[in-house]
């Protein structure tokens, strides 16, 4: 049987994120200048690509672009070298979002996502391609007259190689003129090696696996395999 575990925190500070650090394996950021916008970790000279572009979910719909209450940072992306930005890709709308994948094989490995609602609220959903553990869904990243940035960690092993973990957000309440954010993915292989500072846990969920180390194991890359990120034109949403 595979494993899939997740945990929240909630940052505050706000916090400084260091993609370069975070992202051991790779890292994703959408939305630095403009919402089709989409840089890479870069390892060796080559783009990591082993998570994959976005899928919109619930429809078509025009990417915006949002500030958030944290500042994303990396020093090895492609297209843009060095990065330092408080905005991210955004969606406005009850019912859409995004999904992504990321590889899954016996070895357990650990993703970082980070979210952020702004009067608004999202469900975060995790399924393993194979079905060999149960399904992860939370919907408590909420905010009705603020912004709140959350990281979800996944810990997961399939039952196989050559599997996939579906992550999909999307927006399920707009309070008023409110959006949700995806403020990038990180891939790590040790859950404990996270560079971020000036950050405080302020809530977290149960299930953290403790039987050792997740390793990440290099031998799969979907990239291949992966979709395509679609994206239209971007408009900015302040506060």
């Amino acid at each position: 049987m595979g494993s899939l575990a997740g945990t929240i925190t909630t940052l505050t500070g706000p916090p400084t994120i260091d993609f370069t650090a975070t992202g051991v394996a790779d890292w994703r950021f959408w939305g630095l200048t403009t919402g089709t916008t989409d840089d890479h970790k870069v390892i060796g000279g080559s783009v990591a690509n082993r998570i994959s572009g976005l899928t919109q979910v619930g429809g078509a719909f025009t990417a915006l672009r949002a500030s958030i209450p944290a500042t994303i940072t990396w020093t090895d992306g492609s297209p843009d070298t060095t990065a330092s930005t408080t905005i991210a890709i955004a969606i406005n709308i009850v019912g859409r979002g995004w999904s992504f994948t990321v590889p899954a094989s016996l070895a357990s490995s650990v993703v970082n996502v980070y979210v952020s609602v702004s009067r608004a609220a999202g469900t975060i959903t995790a399924t393993l391609s194979d079905a060999s553990a149960t399904a992860y869904s939370d919907s408590s990243t909420t905010n009705s007259s603020s912004t709140l940035i959350n990281k979800y960690q996944f810990t997961y092993t399939a039952n196989s190689a050559g599997q996939t973990l579906t992550i999909q957000w999307t927006e399920i309440t707009n309070f008023t003129s409110g959006a949700v954010q995806l403020c990038g993915v990180t891939l790590d292989h040790a859950p404990t090696s996270l560079a971020i500072t000036q950050a405080t846990a302020a809530s977290s969920s149960t299930g953290i696996i403790t039987q050792g180390l997740p390793i990440w194991t290099p031998e799969l890359d979907m990239s291949s395999q992966l979709p395509p990120a679609f994206f239209m034109p971007d408009r900015v949403v302040p506060y």
